[in-house]
């Protein structure tokens, strides 16, 4: 009997994903989980530093996973300013409350994926992945 054929998937290794979270261990954790399935992983802990990031070639992201309640500083506010960049890069928001929370607060919007923190491994891998398959990018002029 033949071997089946493999499955179709997006390489992951030629994609950056930039995780903007001001908590250290959910940082780390979503970076290793990301890593472990062979994506590259760029931590930020605040707006600034995902803005240089995002700037720098080595770390221009694929994809920017952000927490949508940053309690520091203004993250999703990063994550919004990449409206400029939204047509060419992918943005999925993290909270710790339920989508309609951040709905109602004006955190988010209908367009933007989205992940309740906790944020399950294999969601969390899924979801990037799914993204990023079907991700429709305008091409830079």
């Amino acid at each position: 009997m033949a071997e089946p054929a493999a499955p179709h998937h997006v390489p992951r290794r030629s994609r950056t994903i930039l995780v903007v979270d001001a908590d250290e261990a959910v940082r780390t954790s979503l970076c290793r989980t990301l890593r472990d399935s062979g994506y590259a992983a760029v931590p930020a802990r605040n707006a600034a530093e995902a803005q240089w990031c995002a700037g720098q070639a080595t770390t221009r992201p694929d994809l920017v996973l952000v927490d949508a309640a940053h309690p520091h500083d203004d993250a999703w506010h990063f994550g919004a300013s990449l409206e400029a960049l939204r047509p060419y890069v992918p943005v999925i928001a993290m909270a710790d409350f339920a989508r309609e929370e951040g709905l109602k607060r004006g955190l988010i919007d209908l367009r933007t994926p989205f992940l309740r923190k906790p944020v399950c491994p294999s969601i969390l891998v899924r979801t990037v992945g799914s993204v990023l398959s079907t991700w429709r990018a305008r091409p830079l002029t």
